[in-house]
């Protein structure tokens, strides 16, 4: 059987908090000698030249300061809303009590809302070429003698900031930039077999690849290195799993009443109503970002390290034998990531490497979910019911992702893993 569909969905207008920039005023008054006397009288008014009533419509009300733009443009400005074009093919193939199909899933989100991804008041990298003058005073004679003059009367700061777009203020936040993009392809395998003998078995294999622009989760801390080349940012997303296998089963043991053994008498009634279940999960790790300090002074939002040709970027690939550090006991615990594979952009200048790197992974994971439960009849339809619950039963160390930092001393380095193994018991009453 061939089954084939497509869509188009639309992702609702995220919640942007009220800005009152402009629509408020807060007025500090103190008394003059402690309190005996009233700063001033309610039925007096604000005191004259003091409060300054909203709204204040003045094109200097943010000089100085970080702003937030938010365009209200349709088409292209801040609410415009996330497009998601979604397509799959799946073929299937029944094999008496069995299902076997295998699809292919493509999706591409357009005009991802984002915050990152836009930087209106960076300063042009071609100014890279100034080097130690961009952090000069405008009115220094280096400045001066470079043909440089301020953007504006009365403005006092570096050259780097008087060659912003907007020198008047700081770093402007996009809100809701509609700029982000994404595209998701993968071939998914699943294999299902229904209730047979008491057996239910449903598997599925997903080989997948996403790649984006923008941070795939809330409260990623991923920025824009450079502004005038937004193609940079493009590279796997931060939750990118290529492999994923997942098999989950319940399975009704064969004995006790009605069943092909032990199925009379004492035995019968012990071994009986027993039950047994899984979800097992394999995948494979998520890219990693590589960072160092950002020391541009084109007010860019990271800088990102090259990468050394020919140099094996992993210390350890196998993490059987892997020792995490251990923050109480300061054993540092063995190094994943190789630093010399790495190496900090010359003075004034952008790394090249991608901002999630496909070939450079942590550890893979691995979760086995099995529990055990036995159900006792005592009549019609009441019936008790006692279970345990085993998550990751095999207690596997599922390291977090190694420390990216590359000026760090732990580069490399883990020192926390998943959830370790967690039983629970339960019991049920049914009337």
């Amino acid at each position: 059987m061939l089954r084939a569909g497509a869509g188009i969905f639309y992702a609702p207008r995220r919640y942007a908090p009220p800005y009152t920039q402009g629509y408020s005023s807060n007025v500090t008054l103190a008394s003059p000698d402690g309190g005996f006397t009233p700063p001033f009288f309610l039925d007096s008014g604000w005191p004259a030249g003091v409060a300054v009533k909203p709204p204040i419509i003045s094109p200097t009300l943010v000089n100085n300061q970080a702003a937030i733009h938010v365009n209200p443009d349709a088409n292209n400005g801040s609410g415009r809303l996330g497009t998601t074009y979604q397509m799959q093919v799946n073929i299937q193939q029944r094999i008496r009590n069995s299902l076997i199909q295998v699809g292919w899933i493509s999706t591409q989100g357009r005009h991802i809302p984002n915050n990152t991804l836009e930087n209106i008041n960076q300063v042009d990298p071609q100014y890279l070429a100034l080097g130690p003058l961009l952090g000069q005073n405008i009115n220094s004679a280096a400045v001066q003698a470079a043909g440089f003059r301020p953007p504006y009367p009365g403005f006092n700061g570096t050259l780097a900031q008087a060659l912003r777009p907007f020198p008047q203020v700081q770093t402007i936040r996009y809100e809701d930039a509609p700029s982000g993009n994404s595209d998701y392809h993968a071939l998914v395998a699943k294999y299902e077999q229904r209730f047979t003998a008491g057996l239910t078995i449903l598997g599925s294999y997903t080989f997948s690849k996403l790649i984006s622009d923008v941070e795939m989760v809330q409260g990623g801390v991923l920025l824009l290195q450079n502004a005038f080349d937004r193609r940079a940012e493009r590279s796997v997303a931060n939750i990118d799993i290529p492999h994923r296998l997942v098999v989950s089963f319940a399975y009704e043991l064969p004995f006790g009443k009605g069943k092909p053994w032990l199925n009379s008498g004492l035995g019968a009634w012990l071994a009986g109503g027993w039950s047994v279940a899984g979800i097992l999960t394999y995948e494979s790790a998520m890219p990693i970002s590589v960072r160092i300090p950002n020391g541009l002074p084109i007010f860019n939002g990271q800088l990102r390290p090259n990468p050394n040709a020919g140099v094996d970027p992993y210390v350890k690939r196998g993490y059987k034998s892997f020792r995490p550090g251990n923050a109480l006991t300061g054993e540092t615990g063995d190094v994943a990531f190789n630093r010399a594979a790495f190496s900090t952009p010359p003075p004034f200048s952008f790394g090249n490497l991608g901002p999630y790197l496909s070939w450079l992974r942590g550890s893979y994971n691995r979760y086995e979910d099995l529990s055990l439960a036995r159900r006792i009849p005592l009549g019609e339809s009441r019936f008790l019911e006692f279970r345990s619950e085993w998550f990751n039963a095999f207690n596997r160390t599922n390291f977090t992702a190694p420390i990216s930092d590359l000026t760090s001393v732990n580069f490399g380095r883990t020192f926390s893993a998943g959830p370790m193994r967690t039983i629970q018991f339960g019991a049920r009453y049914t009337f």
